[in-house]
C-alpha cells in the first residue's frame, strides 16, 4: 500500500525493528518497505539546508503504519435563544435559560432581583455580617468562534457567609442539583 501525506493520509509510521515512532513521514511504500521523511531536529523541526530548502532522507526497512482516529466530540447543545425570555444563555440540550427552567420547576429565581443592595449589609444564615459571597453556577450552551467552542456558565444562585459558615462556590446541574463544589482561595 502506497500512503503519502500530501494526499491527506494522516497517521503514525513505527519501525518495527527499533519500536520508535519515525516523525514527519512524507510517503510510504508497506509493500516494498520504502519510506521518505523530513529530516527533524531534537524538538521535530525540519531541518533546512545551505540554500533555505526542506531536508529529507529515503531508506528501506520494516514499518507499521497506524491511522491516525479522528473522534468527533459529541456536545448536547441548546437553543441559541431561550424559547421564554430570549436569553443567549441556555441549558445544555435545552431550549430555556436557567432562570425560565427555575420558574417552570416553581423555584424561586435567583438571577432576576429588582431591589439592588449594597454588599455590605448581607448577612450569613447565622445572621453574622457576611465576610464572602459565593455563586453557584451552572454550565449553559457555549459559545461557538469559528470551529472553536469556548465552554460557559450562569450564576444561577448567591450565598454570604461569616468566616465560621463559609462553604465554596458550586457547579450545579440543569435541575438545581449540585454536581462539584469548586475548590475555593478563600484568605
Amino acid at each position: 500500500m502506497i500512503l503519502e501525506a500530501k494526499n491527506g493520509v494522516r497517521g503514525r509510521v513505527v519501525d518495527l525493528d527499533t519500536g520508535k515512532s519515525i516523525p514527519k513521514v512524507r510517503f510510504l511504500n508497506t509493500d516494498t518497505g520504502y519510506i521518505e521523511a523530513w529530516r527533524t531536529d531534537g524538538q521535530g523541526n525540519i531541518l533546512k539546508n545551505e540554500v533555505g530548502e526542506l531536508q529529507w532522507y529515503a531508506a528501506k526497512g520494516r514499518f507499521k503504519f497506524i491511522e491516525a482516529v479522528t473522534r468527533s466530540v459529541s456536545i448536547n447543545m441548546g437553543a441559541e435563544k431561550c424559547a421564554k425570555c430570549t436569553s443567549p444563555l441556555t441549558l445544555l440540550g435545552d431550549d430555556l435559560c436557567p432562570s425560565c427552567r427555575a420558574k417552570d420547576r416553581g423555584q424561586k429565581n435567583p438571577m432576576i432581583s429588582t431591589v439592588i443592595t449594597p454588599q455590605f449589609d448581607k448577612r450569613c444564615h447565622c445572621g453574622a455580617l457576611a465576610n464572602y459571597s459565593v455563586g453557584d453556577e451552572v454550565e449553559v450552551t457555549p459559545e461557538v468562534d469559528g470551529k472553536q467552542l469556548y465552554s460557559r456558565g450562569a450564576t444561577v444562585g448567591r450565598h454570604y457567609y461569616c468566616a465560621k459558615h463559609y462553604k465554596p462556590p458550586r457547579l450545579l446541574d440543569s435541575k438545581g442539583e449540585v454536581i462539584q463544589e469548586l475548590e475555593s482561595n478563600r484568605p
